[in-house]
């Protein structure tokens, strides 16, 4: 894990960032595969992709530079790769605590060498006082005493320096800035108005330190703040500002331009919970040794103190880290065998255990991963990019009724647009009122890159929905698992192709659940085992050698199937693989089920073609809350009446992804029109004919705009009035 110490986040991050760690997701491809070729065709007038590689190689679209990788590396390779990400992912969230917590909490980073802090409690309350002294000595034993030189002056009437110059930084000049900090005696007195400033040019005149630390407890008084101002800009050194507990957003707008205009850096924490005692600290000062408590101060960002540009540098960093792990994560399956042992890998957790998310149902896995999640759905998008449209009321004067009567105007009110709206496109927000819109090249080219990635992850987990065991099965519900196998006749020249894909969903699905069971059908009915059996190695290797061995029978006694499964009391879900209709009258069957309809019935058709038989087993599912799938073999095109409901939820997203990737492209190209019409040169000749004035662009894209008003409305669908008001657009976001 990286070392934490006193270093600026971006240049912690220059050391120990993605890049520098060749982790980024093109640094990672680059290594893994290479990218597909492509070159323009000038008889095509477009870019033309190889395909010498179509097939040889799984593929894999990256948003980052809009390319197509193909990989060539075995899963040993990728999976260093996930532990890499694994531990640069930790590293990153220790570094998150780190600088949340202790002094920098506090203080903020101390990034310089030789400083000289600037103790400003001309608006203590009392009851803080401990608290300060506390939140000073942290500072002083975990970061001053990791630099070079330091020194403290006190704003008083007349400043009171604790030494002439900064001095060496040792254990001994720690212990014997604790001991004066502790002796300072605090006695409230109004200050003169120029006792800060004193202080801060009295800290001004040592020339062998490089930063001054000027901490501000409470408020800085209005009438202060200009001449403070004034002051500080002579200063050679930056002041970096450090507010505690202010009372006002006014005194943290007041020390952040302070901080802006002096080239430094800002921290603002307001404490006023309890705090916790932590085991003493022994110091011996000049006069003799002495102990103290530090505390873990509580507490939180005041309003106005915004966000922490050190904290927000990391977790964005963090979450940058998070997404490329997740896609490395799903090369592992993609990826060429590797030539180890699986002895060898059981070492890689990421190699011994389905990753977690693989367990989840789609509904979960959007939850995290889908557009409303990633807040990439059109109305997310355009919350950042929009404003409500304005009207106003204006008095116009006219002309009194009775002109006869010698009187002033009468004034009447008149609604009109602001003149700015015309020069924005306008929609329809998911509430019915009008908003504008103007979308900018990068926050297109940010969605669209975004949009990708979120798309090609969902791509991805369809086609795993779509191969192996999840093309028959689908995601396999519950933890106690029933499997029912019709052996009849008819079965003949399926059953080996439906024994391979049991045998799948037993590797790829079932080992990761707790208990499960297999019984076959003809004209009757032989459990595997006679209860459900625990999931482990010897049971795996044993389920799959009996259903190696099942051999055809007769009839199909599907009812005596389901009474097996129903009597075991842990029974949670069964999965029916039938190509007939039971031995018994179907409404027999259902008596039976409906005594058990809270055990969920997924029933798997191999008989495409009867009807009869395929609403029978549609019945059965619907009844229960299972689900109905057909499978033909040796037909590509799935069926149209399989419910799959994992499958369905993640179409649809990919729908949805692609109409809202659709419309945030016209309303770019419209954004481009407008824009070019009102801010290009006015005096090109192509744009304006002097004889014939133009009609303006937004009248030219009305017709388009109405068509989408209807389209989105009846697209959209009905939030409460509640989410309505949080989602709005926010005026102030709009950047003319």
């Amino acid at each position: 894990m990286a070392e934490q110490s006193l270093l600026s986040s971006e240049r912690w991050l220059q050391l120990h960032g993605l890049k520098s760690k060749k982790l980024t997701l093109k640094q990672i491809l680059s290594q893994i595969g290479f990218p597909q070729s492509e070159d323009y065709v000038t008889s095509l007038r477009r870019l033309v992709a190889s395909r010498y590689a179509d097939g040889l190689f799984p593929q894999i679209y990256t948003a980052e530079d809009g390319r197509l990788y193909n990989l060539t590396a075995k899963t040993e390779l990728i999976c260093q790769f996930v532990d890499y990400l694994t531990q640069a992912v930790e590293s990153y969230k220790q570094r998150m605590d780190w600088l949340t917590s202790g002094s920098r909490q506090i203080f903020g980073v101390i990034l310089e060498q030789r400083v000289t802090i600037v103790l400003d409690f001309g608006d203590v309350l009392m009851e803080e006082l401990n608290l300060c002294r506390d939140a000073l000595k942290m500072v002083l034993q975990e970061q001053v005493a990791l630099i070079t030189r330091f020194n403290m002056i006190w704003v008083s009437a007349e400043p009171v320096k604790w030494q002439e110059y900064a001095i060496l930084v040792t254990e001994h000049s720690i212990a014997a800035a604790i001991s004066w900090i502790e002796k300072m005696t605090f006695e409230p007195k109004p200050v003169r108005e120029v006792s800060g400033l004193d202080a801060l040019l009295e800290a001004g005149k040592d020339k062998t330190i490089e930063a001054i630390y000027y901490f501000v407890v409470g408020d800085v008084p209005q009438e202060f703040q200009k001449l403070l101002l004034t002051g500080v800009l002579e200063i050679p050194y930056p002041v970096c500002t450090v507010s505690f507990n202010a009372r006002g957003e006014e005194t943290i707008a007041f020390l952040k331009d302070l901080s802006t205009k002096t080239h430094s850096r800002f921290h603002a924490f307001a404490e006023r919970t309890e705090c916790e005692e932590f085991s003493a600290f022994s110091t011996e000062g000049v006069d003799g040794s002495m102990t103290w408590n530090s505390r873990k101060l509580k507490g939180r960002l005041p309003p106005g103190a915004g966000v922490r540009e050190d904290v927000f540098l990391i977790w964005r960093e963090m979450e940058e880290a998070c997404r490329i792990l997740a896609q490395v994560r799903s090369l592992v399956d993609k990826a060429p065998q590797s030539d180890v042992s699986p002895a060898d890998c059981k070492s890689r957790p990421a190699e011994s255990k389905e990753n977690a998310e693989d367990t989840w149902e789609s509904q979960k896995w959007l939850q995290k991963y889908g557009l409303k999640a990633q807040k990439l759905t059109f109305y997310d998008v355009l919350a950042h990019c929009s404003f409500r449209h304005a009207d106003g009321v204006v008095d116009i004067k006219a002309k009194p009724e009775n002109e006869s009567v010698q009187t002033s105007a009468d004034t009447n009110k008149k609604t009109i647009h602001a003149k700015y709206c015309s020069r924005f496109i306008h929609i329809p927000w998911k509430d019915g009122s009008l908003v504008h819109v103007n979308i900018t090249k990068e926050k297109y080219k940010w969605y669209r890159e975004r949009i990708h990635t979120a798309l090609a992850m969902i791509q991805r987990r369809i086609k795993w929905l779509q191969n192996g065991s999840h093309i028959l099965f689908g995601k396999a519900r519950g933890e106690c698992i029933y499997v029912l196998i019709d052996t009849s006749c008819s079965m003949k020249s399926r059953l080996n192709l439906v024994k391979d894909k049991i045998i799948q969903f037993i590797q790829e699905q079932l080992r990761y659940k707790s208990k499960f069971n297999f019984v076959t059908f003809d004209g009757q009915a032989i459990a595997w085992r006679e209860k459900l059996a625990e999931v482990n190695e010897d049971n795996l290797k044993q389920a799959q050698s009996w259903i190696r061995g099942i051999k055809v029978g007769s009839s199909t006694n599907t009812l005596n199937a389901l009474k097996i499964a129903f009597a075991d009391e842990e029974t949670q879900v069964i999965y029916l693989l039938t190509d007939g209709r039971p031995d018994q009258p179907p409404e027999m069957v259902m008596d039976h089920v409906k005594l058990f309809q809270n055990i969920p019935i997924c029933a798997i058709s191999f008989s495409y073609n009867d009807e009869v038989a395929n609403e029978f087993l549609k019945e059965l599912a619907a009844l229960t809350g299972g689900e109905f799938r057909a499978y033909n073999f040796g037909c590509k095109d799935p069926i149209q009446d399989t419910q799959d409901e994992d499958l369905n939820l993640l179409l649809q997203e990919m729908e949805q992804g692609h109409s809202d990737l659709e419309k945030m492209q016209e309303l770019y190209m419209e954004s481009l029109v407008v824009d070019w019409w009102y801010n290009a040169d006015k005096d090109t000749d192509s744009k304006i004919n002097q004889n014939e004035p133009p009609q303006k662009p937004h009248l030219q894209l009305q017709e388009q705009q109405q068509q989408r008003q209807l389209q989105l409305q009846l697209q959209e669908p009905h939030l409460s009035s509640q989410q309505q008001r949080n989602e709005r657009p926010a005026d102030e976001q709009v950047s003319r």
